[in-house]
């Protein structure tokens, strides 16, 4: 599984090969075809060095801000960003920019004094380090309205948890694994081992403190990456074919399909329900997804598809020309 915590960790070690192996063509194979939209703009967003540099989008907030990560001069050099009217800056010392709210508070990753990846918080031009559950790693990957922050962290026994950070404390949240997304509600979508051995995707409700198994297909596991203000969640799950994005919804679990290929990954959902993501089309490759009521379909151009804000806008990945990645929308 493509994993949005486990891409931003490896994205510092070698952004240029992580990419490389996203973006491999699949083997050919029948498949359906999907309309591709022609009413979006695709707007490429540039780097924080030259054209030759790879970026990648993560998140958009409400008023159209987005952040991910770009390399720098050196490809082994990395530093989050954020993206606003037009402008990319840097976040340094974040190395990833993994969620934006609407009031610009954005959190990721970043090298703590020691020389730790921790999980970090930005917010009017000051960068703060939110610490571990005891152990040497940490990143936070979403924050909602209320600055209420989750993640993943290692523990000082080494294992990974989900975890809560609120003004100023981090809170275990055991038994998940690993806490992907929150909502206004503080509803905590992400993963935890089931009762039956296998990695789950789970939401878990911070007001009652009930965790809702989401439920998996053909007895393999999966995750849960994203969650909107209405408690609808997506991912995605192992299936024998492979990997199949999902939405689910009021207990229901919907699988989102894979055009006829091996691998679909839904990154994002807003409040109207439309679901962003990848799907490997079959003699094509990567291509991104947008996905409502059913119906799946290809974005022009594109690749990957990480997050939609309520307005439509829609952040991911594409190649830039003959060599390289870059962050972009559309809109």
């Amino acid at each position: 599984m493509i994993m949005r915590r486990v891409l931003s960790i490896l994205a510092r070690a070698a952004p240029a090969l992580l990419l490389a192996a996203l973006f491999t063509t699949a083997a050919p194979a029948q498949a359906q075809t999907a309309a591709a939209s022609s009413r979006l703009q695709m707007v490429d967003l540039g780097t924080l060095a030259g054209p030759q540099s790879d970026s990648w989008a993560n998140a958009v907030n409400n008023r159209g801000e987005v952040v991910g990560w770009s390399t720098l001069d050196d490809v082994f050099q990395v530093h989050a960003f954020l993206w606003r009217q037009g402008k990319m800056t840097d976040l340094a010392p974040l190395v990833s920019a993994d969620d934006i709210n609407d009031n610009g508070v954005v959190v990721g990753a970043g090298g703590s004094a020691n020389g730790e990846r921790h999980a970090f918080m930005w917010a009017d031009g000051k960068a703060t380090d939110l610490g571990t559950l005891g152990g040497t790693l940490s990143e936070a990957s979403g924050v909602n309205n209320l600055g209420q922050v989750v993640g993943l962290s290692w523990t000082a026994s080494g294992e990974p948890h989900g975890f809560l950070w609120y003004r100023g404390k981090m809170t275990d949240l055991g038994p998940l694994v690993s806490a992907d997304d929150i909502n206004e509600q503080g509803q905590v979508v992400g993963e935890y081992w089931s009762p039956g051995g296998s990695m789950d995707p789970v939401m878990y409700d911070l007001r009652d403190h009930k965790l809702t198994d989401l439920g998996v297909l053909d007895g393999w596991g999966g995750e849960a990456l994203a969650v909107n203000d209405r408690g609808q969640a997506v991912g995605d799950l192992g299936v024998p074919k492979g990997n199949t994005a999902f939405f689910w919804s009021n207990g229901q679990m919907t699988d989102l399909g894979m055009l006829g290929g091996d691998l679909s990954q839904a990154w994002g959902i807003n409040d109207q329900g439309l679901v962003v993501g990848t799907v490997n089309v079959p003699s094509v490759g990567s291509r991104a997804f947008t996905w409502r009521d059913g119906v799946m379909t290809l974005l022009p151009e594109g690749s990957i598809a990480t997050d939609v804000s309520n307005s439509g806008v829609i952040v991911g990945t594409d190649h830039a020309g003959p060599v390289g990645y870059h962050a972009i929308l559309w809109r």
